[in-house]
């Protein structure tokens, strides 16, 4: 090691105090994790998390205690670059951010620190909104299971930690304040120098916007006392030069590091980090004092809206808990079996009934709404299927109408609830299927989802309230019966990682897919007294866009649809007549 250390140029070389490692593999290994939590590259931050939940899942209490242990440090100079800035604050979050995930799957693992996730998420010494509310959400969850117990008091306490007590001010508009007129922010002479651009207008503006009477400078002041006087971090840190890490933030990938329009970074320079976490501390700070703003179209409390905007995005699972397997069939595995000119040509019957699984990889059901995309440098292809209810006595007139249409864009097949549903008889389309989508939030950011997004087809509310929803190991969501019968199933999978193009030749596929049993769609034809019409496009492409984006050259592509009806009596119709049957008398 010395003749090793000895060829290290003296400028490169670390020295390391020997009594700051600890002795312990345990020990060690939590300070290892703890410091990758807090990391500036937020992919990094994502693996130490899933580490953090496999140390529960697996048992290892031990390295999982000592890492919670570590909530309160604030510097670290072993395992990690001492003359880089600590962003303990984000160690801290992502933390608590796996401990809540934890405290819903293995809660056990968390016995005894339920004691401790009490004092973080009723801490006013820190009024971190993110961090408070992650602790709460796992304080609750463990003491409704009853790893955590609490007096009626803690229990008050703990309800009402993280929230506002004052009555909201109600006004008529969001940009009513009464505020008095006040000298731009530019104009102003600061002790830190705050992103003008993109972090006032798109994170400021709208958090000061949630409280009466407070106006962007004064949050502003708050949000600088936070960073300047409570963490002393250096005023100059916005300047590139005195940016530690050069090397983390490489040029060509400015998206990456920047917070353009309110956007969170994927890697985060320590000047907007600074300004984010003071974001979060000074709307805790404010909860205390300022009423919240509320307006005459305000439904929801706008304050627990805001939070929910950096929270999970499907509750209480990550992303990368719904990714499901790649289905099992040849066209999301491999390239067409047909020359690609002979198969972007070709769309016979056969091939829309193959796309709504009659009979296929899951007995006794079929595919009632579906997207997905296969694609490679050399073809690509891609899927839609959506279903809707329809009048049986004008079903027919319909199906031969839509089937004329030149472009699918001039009419939709409608969702639960859609403004687009037509009910008035004997003309009907309803839509029977609800739908769940929303931008991802803080788990977008997970390599191991993929390009899973949680955007989602469900059954329909009255079908939701009669069934229980159970996540299946394999990432696809059921809902089930009172007797365990499997009445809809949901799969969602991607093999395609958000920053990386694939390489030349590999297919790569994505998608989701809402699975019905054909004996609950049945029963739910007979009772409403209607049938189901199903439309199926096809969109087939030789080439890539990906690969042909420098060329003048559209790649050709073709549009194929189909729109089927699914009669009671089991027979499936197009506009040219009877195509065969979704399910047998027998």
């Amino acid at each position: 090691m010395r003749r090793l250390a000895g060829k290290v140029p003296p400028n490169e070389l670390d020295h390391l105090t020997l009594a700051d490692i600890p002795t312990s593999s345990a020990a060690a290994l939590a300070r290892f994790l703890f410091v990758l939590l807090s990391d500036c590259d937020v992919r990094i931050r994502w693996r130490a998390a899933h580490a953090v939940r496999r140390l529960a899942r697996f048992g290892e209490t031990e390295p999982l205690r000592a890492l919670l242990d570590l909530y309160d440090r604030t510097v670290d100079a072993t395992f990690r670059a001492p003359n880089a800035p600590f962003y303990f604050l984000t160690a801290r979050l992502w933390l608590l951010f796996a401990v809540d995930r934890i405290a819903a799957e293995a809660p056990s693992a968390l016995r005894g620190y339920g004691a401790r996730l009490f004092d973080i998420a009723t801490d006013e010494a820190l009024p971190h909104v993110l961090i408070r509310a992650f602790a709460k959400d796992a304080a609750s969850k463990l003491t409704d299971e009853g790893t955590l117990k609490l007096t009626p008091r803690q229990r008050a306490v703990l309800k009402r930690s993280n929230m506002t007590e004052l009555p909201p001010k109600r006004v008529s508009d969001r940009y009513e304040q009464g505020l008095e007129p006040t000298r731009p922010e530019a104009d102003r002479k600061r002790r830190f120098h705050f992103n003008s651009i993109d972090t006032l207008p798109y994170w400021y503006e709208p958090a000061a916007r949630l409280f009466w009477g407070v106006r962007v400078d004064e949050f502003t002041d708050l949000a600088e006392r936070w960073i300047v006087d409570t963490w002393k971090a250096d005023p100059s840190t916005w300047m590139w030069k005195n940016e530690s890490r050069q090397k983390r933030f490489p040029e060509r990938s400015w998206g990456l590091w920047s917070n353009d329009h309110g956007s969170m970074p994927t890697i985060e320079r320590y000047s907007t980090y600074l300004e984010w976490h003071a974001m979060c501390c000074t709307i805790g700070e404010l909860m205390r004092s300022r009423p919240t703003l509320k307006t005459k179209r305000d439904d929801l409390d706008r304050l627990s809206d805001w939070l929910d905007g950096y929270r999970l995005t499907c509750p209480p699972h990550w992303l990368a808990d719904l990714r499901a397997p790649k289905p099992l069939r040849a066209r999301f595995w491999s390239a067409p079996s047909t020359a690609l000119e002979a198969w972007l040509q070709q769309a016979g019957d056969e091939d829309f009934l193959r796309e709504i699984e009659i009979g296929g990889s899951r007995s006794g059901m079929l595919v009632a709404d579906c997207w997905y995309e296969t694609r490679s440098s050399a073809f690509s292809s891609e899927v839609r299927v959506s279903s809707a209810l329809v009048e049986p006595s004008t079903a027919a007139a319909l199906v031969r109408a839509l089937q004329t249409v030149q472009e699918p864009s001039n009419y939709a097949i409608p969702s639960e609830g859609s403004d687009h549903e037509i009910d008035h008889p004997p003309y009907r389309l309803v839509g029977w299927l609800g739908r769940a989508g929303a931008d991802s939030r803080i788990d977008g950011k997970d390599p191991f989802r993929n390009r899973v997004s949680g955007g989602r087809s469900r059954p329909s509310a009255s079908e939701r309230k009669r069934l229980k929803q159970v996540l299946a190991a394999d990432g696809t969501t059921m809902w089930v019966d009172r007797n365990g019968t499997t009445s809809y199933i949901f799969e969602e999978w991607s093999d395609e990682k958000d920053e990386e193009r694939p390489s030349y030749g590999v297919i790569q596929s994505g998608g989701q897919r809402l699975w019905v049993s054909i004996e609950s769609l049945q029963r739910l034809l007979l009772r409403a007294r209607l049938e189901l019409l199903v439309r199926v496009a096809l969109t087939k492409r030789k080439g890539s866009s990906e690969y042909r984006r420098h060329s003048q050259e559209e790649a050709p592509w073709l549009r194929y649809e189909k729109i089927l009806l699914l009669r009671r009596d089991g027979t499936i119709e197009a506009a040219q007549g009877r195509l065969g049957t979704w399910f047998s008398s027998s």
